[in-house]
């Protein structure tokens, strides 16, 4: 293994520039066979993990003539990681935030209860349970929770959920319910159960395609409330495209719903809600209404950034697709189920016939907002809408929308780079993946229904360094401030693109002069003299990066003359190479009192004590510094991250 620099095969850069009953949940919208929907069970879509590549390739002898036309990739995409945050939940399908600053993640567990993880640690005490009054299995159950803006003083939140009522209701049980609930005063990690305000009731014919998302929009402030068709296959009463009042409430079955439940609502205050003035006119009526032509949108988000919408829309027999909504939106669009299927006709492609299969003039696109990517089964049979990542941590992830499929557990990246869309496979995860989410500081998740795990997304640069390692963070930023591309690995063994670090190697001295000089430089030097140290020649590969640290008295070398390159970096040495890059000039004082092993007579004491001085520097637990102690790449990678980029 050489511990270099540069010239990386691998990172391609100089670097200048568990129980049956537990799943049997979200099975039949997220399985295709629509004709037996209401008995299906999630162990179908278990052994969907296994068959259905067997299946697709079935469905695309009978229905494809021609191969799909290749997708523009993603460019420069991440090398995407899943790392388990937390386990213990049951059937979680929504991971949101509050946006009071808590750092609390909000998990909705389908049966009906939504808890808090806190720091990682799944809290015992629910943060609402309202179990008694949900109907869970199937796609039914409790799917999401919403906060509204502002929430840390108006202390309400919405819930989505399919309610169970003793019979007989006045609306068939499994009625979609969006209801208002509210902290308990004085704490506001439990809610009340019994505070619940119903400001929605929208009868269900079937029991799947429920939708059940719900979110606030971060530019109009109005709650969007995704609606499947109403169920069974193919749409059979045709809801997601009709404009006509039905009882109930089943015109809104297939949209797209925006209301807003923020402002007062005028006397008689039915419904509890207003309608925006901006939604649009459609069959000459304004309503709840903001799209239509829906499947299943179990899962939409908003880009916290740009204000655009994503819809993730669960296929029929063939396609899964993604919606696109730009923010500058003015509502309407018509996004063609049950008339396509993905950017197909869906008499073609799966089965259906929907009514103006039986006009003269037939089926058409026109006039439709069709999605801007799709995939066949061959891929995955369900759609699970995902987050755009907005983080801090992971550039190569910025601005990337991540969606995935719950039965493949495939997970991929879409882009707009200006031009046109880009769209890549970026991991076949061992996942059924039942949700995305987004913590307050843009980070993602993901949820496994199977196992009750949540993940946290993460962009791996280096195979050596997971997500777990202690100094992923410095290390991944200072790979994104080109400040290191890695080391280089002769083992043949080793995938000609698997990018290495080498975090438990020792750091030499030439290494640290190009880590130093790159973050204080910010660019890569070119000038080598090779007269500056005797042992520094010009065909040294770091001779440019050791002068330009001599010229900026980062380093003086040796008193016969010599810089001595390749010898390991030692504490002591890391403190004098950094306090000098830092201040400039050379310490003189030193107390002596710091650190129990760094007296006045070490000749580094005083850019130790700096060090310390600076934040840059924290010692071991028993009150050292151990100076003569080397220094791994690791541990350099923080020091540089804690000196340059302002990391923790």
């Amino acid at each position: 293994m050489k511990d270099k620099l540069v010239k990386s095969r691998h990172s391609g850069e100089n670097r200048s520039p568990g129980n049956l009953n537990r799943l049997k949940t979200l099975d039949s919208g997220f399985c295709r066979n629509d004709k037996t929907r209401t008995k299906e069970t999630f162990y179908k879509t278990i052994m969907n993990r296994f068959l259905f590549i067997a299946i697709s390739i079935l469905i695309g002898f009978f229905i494809f003539s021609a191969p799909a036309p290749a997708e523009a990739q993603v460019v420069n995409p991440p090398r995407l990681s899943l790392t388990l945050q937390m386990s213990g939940l049951i059937n979680p399908v929504h991971i949101t935030h509050a946006g009071d600053e808590s750092g609390r993640l909000f998990v909705v567990e389908q049966p009906g209860r939504i808890r808090i993880v806190r720091n990682g640690v799944l809290e015992a005490i629910p943060f609402l349970d309202i179990g008694n009054r949900v109907l869970s299995g199937g796609e039914q159950g409790l799917l999401s929770v919403s906060f509204p803006p502002g929430f840390t003083q108006k202390g309400y939140f919405y819930v989505n959920y399919t309610r169970n009522l003793p019979p007989p209701p006045a609306i068939p049980d499994g009625a979609t319910i969006v209801a208002r609930y509210f902290v308990t005063l004085g704490n506001p990690d439990v809610a009340d159960p019994n505070s619940e305000q119903i400001l929605l009731t929208i009868a269900q014919p079937f029991a799947n395609h429920n939708g059940g998302q719900l979110a606030f929009s971060p530019t109009d402030g109005f709650i969007y409330i995704g609606m499947g068709d109403g169920g069974s296959g193919c749409d059979p009463l045709n809801n997601a495209q009709n404009l006509n009042d039905l009882p109930n409430n089943q015109k809104l079955l297939g949209k797209l719903l925006r209301i807003d439940v923020e402002s007062p609502v005028p006397p008689p205050g039915i419904p509890p809600y207003n309608i925006p003035p901006g939604n649009p006119i459609l069959n000459g009526v304004r309503s709840e209404i903001w799209a239509l032509g829906l499947r299943n949108p179990f899962r939409f988000s908003f880009d916290r950034l740009t204000g655009d919408l994503y819809i993730g829309d669960v296929g029929q027999n063939a396609f899964e697709e993604i919606n696109f909504q730009p923010s500058t939106s003015t509502g309407g669009e018509n996004y063609g189920w049950n008339i396509m299927e993905g950017l197909h006709l869906s008499n073609a492609s799966s089965g259906c016939q929907p009514p103006c299969f039986f006009l003269p003039q037939g089926c058409s696109p026109a006039g439709l907002t069709l999605p801007v990517v799709e995939y066949d089964h061959g891929q995955g049979t369900a759609v699970i809408g995902g987050f755009v990542y907005r983080g801090a941590d992971f550039p190569r992830m910025q601005g990337i929308y991540f969606y995935g499929d719950l039965s493949s557990g495939q997970i991929w990246g879409l882009r707009n780079d200006g031009l046109q869309w880009q769209n890549t496979l970026l991991l076949v995860s061992p996942h059924l993946v039942s949700t995305f989410g987004e913590d307050e500081v843009g980070n993602l998740y993901l949820a496994d229904i199977s196992t009750g795990g949540i993940h946290i997304l993460a962009d791996q640069v280096f195979s050596d360094v997971p997500f777990t390692h202690f100094a992923h963070r410095h290390i991944n930023a200072l790979f994104n401030g080109s400040v290191t591309g890695g080391c280089i690995d002769d083992n043949p063994a080793t995938p000609e693109n698997e990018a290495l670090y080498c975090p438990n190697d020792s750091t030499t001295r030439e290494q640290m002069a190009a880590f130093i000089v790159r973050g204080v430089d910010g660019v890569e030097p070119t000038l080598c003299n090779g007269n500056r140290f005797s042992d520094v020649t010009a065909g040294s590969p770091f001779c440019a990066h050791i002068e330009r640290a001599a010229v900026l008295g980062v380093t003086l070398g040796f008193t016969d003359g010599t810089f001595r390159p390749l010898d390991i970096v030692t504490r002591e040495q890391m403190a004098a190479f950094l306090v000098r890059a830092v201040d400039g000039i050379e310490p003189v004082t030193c107390n002596g009192n710091r650190f129990l092993d760094v007296n006045v007579g070490n000749i580094f004491c005083p850019h130790i004590e700096r060090l310390a001085l600076l934040g840059f520097a924290r010692g071991y637990p028993d009150g050292t510094f151990k100076p003569r102690l080397s220094v791994t790449r690791a541990e350099m990678a923080v020091f540089l991250g804690r000196t340059f980029l302002g990391l923790p």
